[in-house]
């Protein structure tokens, strides 16, 4: 084991400007007087203030610049042993305060009845609560960290408050910080060694962690061990320190991008479309929280024009307080309902091209292969959906003029790449097939259109995918 050195000179100053540091900052919010590195709860690495002091969780540590700006660490509770090795699990604080987003969004699909869990409250996703309640209930008996998790939906579709929701069923601490904002080992470093026991941290978009970052999150993931760094420069050295046991709880839109490292510690959680009553629900609790009364039918009528998604919702219900306020004093009745819809714009006046998208984006896959097939007809093909499944199969293929094409038909809202192209590619030479269309509701990368460029592949992203659909059916027929 190797020990940190201290000259009696520190050790004595250190001894001196604690006491000082206590006076000074008892009483006060510590975390304004830091400016420099993250803190950690071993007091390892330090943010500084002015006097190059530095606060730990409960323990207040003294720290010495040198010309060269390393830091020498210098114990003044503790002995060096125990600061850098005591495995003692800290006590649980209070789940902490949700950021303002997140209290916007919970507002749409939870409530704070009496008797009933943060889970329980949460509106849609029956399937993933039920098997959460089972694995919180175990955890509770047991009284371990709820193993790591990763939900995975498209944007706005309430990832982030399930987990809070995690959280506040669990009764912990919740931290949450975004992958894009991780882009050193350092800035993880700071969050991992302030971790309580059974917390809940929550990483969105954690497909944008870097590679280093993504070690570091992967070793306290499997291993619940932090690497911090004392010293920097030729005297720099890697200590591995335990900490807590803790729950990841990643969040993220594009589940093919996150790393198979992180991936294959977490289960698996994709959330289902909701209903149009769930999100009927889900206008009425967000409008309650703004003073405003919707009837069940009415709401009903409203969540239609939501596309199943809980943001719009909240988004619909923010420009019905502001742009329809003189028409829904009261409780919203069904009969005022395309009142307000005109007067939001919907109606007559909404382009076709955006009724056309918000159909397709209510779409799934296979919906989206019938659709395509529909299109294809009316543009005078034969059609034979083939129902192949995977990413790389053919899904339709077309007839005319005695001329054979193969279609496949994503349903993606990431962008198309390059490999897709090419495993379709395949599938249509070994089918004896001359000519293949990829249809996206997406676009593609610009490896993919080099890709396509001198081979029979013709690319139809969402901007032509609008105009052919708007232009060869009527509007009634599109919807």
């Amino acid at each position: 084991m190797e020990l940190l050195s201290f000259s009696s000179v520190s050790v004595i100053a250190a001894v001196a400007v604690l006491g000082f540091l206590v006076f000074k900052l008892t009483g006060e919010d510590k975390t304004r007087a830091l400016t420099d590195h993250r803190i950690d709860r071993t007091g390892l690495i330090g943010d500084l203030d002015q006097d190059g002091a530095a606060v730990a969780g409960d323990e207040t540590f003294c720290l010495s610049r040198e010309p060269a700006d390393s830091l020498r660490i210098t114990a003044a509770v503790r002995s060096t042993t125990e600061l850098l090795f005591d495995e003692q699990q800290p006590t649980l604080d209070p789940p902490a305060e949700a950021s303002t987003d997140t209290i916007r969004e919970q507002e749409g699909t939870t409530t704070q009845t009496p008797g009933l869990s943060a889970i329980e409250m949460f509106v849609g996703q029956e399937r993933i609560k039920a098997a959460l309640n089972s694995r919180i209930e175990r955890a509770q008996v047991q009284r371990e960290a709820l193993s790591h998790i990763m939900l995975t939906a498209p944007p706005e579709m309430g990832k982030v408050t399930l987990a809070t929701a995690i959280a506040n069923t669990l009764g912990v601490p919740v931290e949450m910080c975004n992958g894009r904002e991780l882009p050193a080992s350092l800035d993880l470093t700071g969050i991992l060694s302030n971790v309580h026991a059974r917390q809940i941290l929550i990483v969105e978009e954690p497909e944008s962690i870097p590679w280093r970052v993504r070690k570091m999150l992967e070793s306290a993931l499997s291993e619940f061990r932090v690497a911090i760094l004392v010293d920097i420069g030729p005297g720099a050295r890697t200590h591995s320190l335990p900490m807590p046991q803790f729950t990841f709880v990643g969040v993220t839109s594009r589940l093919s991008q996150v790393d198979p490292s992180l991936r294959r510690w977490c289960v698996m959680y994709e959330f289902d479309p909701y209903t149009n009553r769930e999100i009927g629900q889900i206008l009425t609790r967000v409008a309650e929280t703004e003073g405003i009364r919707i009837a069940e039918d009415a709401a009903l009528d409203l969540a239609s024009h939501c596309n199943g998604c809980p943001g719009n919702a909240w988004i619909l219900v923010q420009r019905i307080k502001r742009d329809s306020r003189p028409a829904v004093d009261g409780t919203i009745a069904v009969e005022q309902v395309p009142a307000i819809l005109s007067a939001l714009g919907f109606g007559e006046h909404y382009p076709r091209s955006l009724l056309l998208l918000d159909t397709l984006n209510a779409m799934d896959g296979r919906d989206f292969e019938h659709w395509s097939a529909g299109m294809f007809r009316r543009q005078g093909y034969v059609v034979n959906i083939t129902g192949t499944t995977g990413d790389h199969g053919i899904d339709l293929v077309l007839a005319k003029d005695g001329q054979t094409t193969a279609v496949q038909c994503k349903r993606w809202a990431d962008l198309v790449g390059e490999p897709v192209l090419r495993d379709f590619y395949g599938a249509t030479v070994s089918a004896g097939i001359a000519e293949g269309i990829v249809v996206a509701t997406s676009s593609f990368t610009p490896s993919a259109r080099e890709f396509a460029q001198n081979k029979p592949i013709r690319l139809i992203d969402i901007d032509e995918l609008l105009a052919i659909g708007c232009t060869s059916v009527s509007r009634s027929e599109e919807i």
